[in-house]
């Protein structure tokens, strides 16, 4: 079934940049089982002011695909990367990278900009240009468009203020601009409670909410692992969740561990309400790139049919699940509503 296009506007952020997303088709998978969003996206970035950019960024991108599959032996340390070797000339692509993998290096790539990094120095107009538009900086963005869209729909049907967690939430970019889906009475009513393992990122997430002045009054934030034992008792101290999300959490976590993260998840959601997460998939384009040349750890990649089985052995019923995708191909984002 068709869904209508609808047009997201966030100029009220000056964080994100004005996007679309274009939801193409809903249909029901009898060998998954489960319905299916695919999703056609675009921001500013596809514009015509940010054409040169776009081709350096795409052209570049089409040279290392090219670089890797024609020397497949070399690894990221290999002393003839060259792949790496240029990559790393720009000095912000050098001092953004000294961040990986953490949630520093995910905000600057999320949202690429000329200003100064937390280390105090600028990322380069070609690492600027590379972020945009390469399918790293991509996929970061169309999950968290795609988490936009999931709340706003949630939003419009329930009418109710939120208890909103979000797990690993690195910087807290994506769920602060995803909470401008809520309308303005409710989100002055909500709580968001963000929860990260690095003292240090929450910190940053911390101050880009002061001083972005997103309109969230009561906003909580806890240094905490979630799988360890007495975490879920703590955050549900106050009540259950009407949304969680965690986005990019998965790839770090092997299957037992993705089964118990989504159990524990799952368990804190309130009646109605809904959990947003993702994993890159198996089949994601450009994943090469990630560790032979930008060197970033081995991460676990899954695909639909092995996140719904990580589903089913939490113990969460597959009918609770709906999975979508953006015509990049980097991420699967899972929504699991309690009912």
């Amino acid at each position: 079934m068709p869904i209508p296009e609808s047009t997201i506007d966030v100029a009220e952020s000056s964080n994100l940049p004005h996007y679309r997303v274009l939801a193409l088709d809903e249909e029901r998978s009898e060998v998954l089982g489960v319905t299916q969003l695919k999703f056609v996206l675009a921001d500013r970035y596809d514009s015509w002011p940010h054409l040169v950019s776009r081709r350096f960024a795409r052209s570049y991108t089409a040279l290392l695909r090219w670089y890797l599959a024609r020397w497949p032996h070399i690894d990221f340390q290999h002393p003839y990367n060259w792949a790496r070797k240029i990559s790393f000339l720009p000095y912000g692509f050098r001092s953004w990278s000294g961040y990986i993998p953490g949630g520093h290096a995910t905000y600057y790539v999320y949202q690429p900009r000329h200003g100064k990094m937390a280390n105090g120095k600028r990322l380069d107009p070609i690492t600027n240009g590379l972020f945009r538009h390469c399918l790293e900086g991509v996929g970061m963005r169309t999950r968290a468009y795609i988490l936009s869209w999931l709340v706003q729909q949630w939003a419009e049907a329930q009418q109710v203020p939120v208890r909103w967690l979000s797990i690993g939430c690195g910087s807290g970019q994506p769920t602060f601009d995803a909470s401008k889906r809520l309308p303005f009475d409710l989100r002055m009513a909500s709580k968001l409670v963000l929860v990260d393992r690095d003292q240090d990122v929450l910190d940053f997430a911390r101050t880009l909410h002061v001083e972005q002045d997103h309109e969230l009054p009561f906003c909580e934030y806890h240094t905490l692992d979630f799988l360890e034992s007495g975490s879920t008792e703590l955050l549900s101290a106050d009540g259950q969740y009407q949304i969680i999300d965690a986005l990019g959490v998965l790839e770090y976590l092997d299957y037992p561990k993705s089964v118990q993260f989504i159990r524990q998840c799952y368990e804190l959601l309130d009646q109605n309400g809904i959990l947003v997460f993702s994993n890159m998939d198996e089949d994601r384009p450009d994943y090469d790139i990630n560790q032979r040349v930008i060197g970033w750890p081995r991460l676990n990649l899954r695909s639909p049919d092995e996140l719904l089985r990580v589903i089913d052995d939490a113990g969460v019923p597959r009918h609770a699940a709906t999975l979508a995708h953006a015509e990049d191909g980097v991420n699967n984002v899972i929504q699991l509503r309690k009912n």
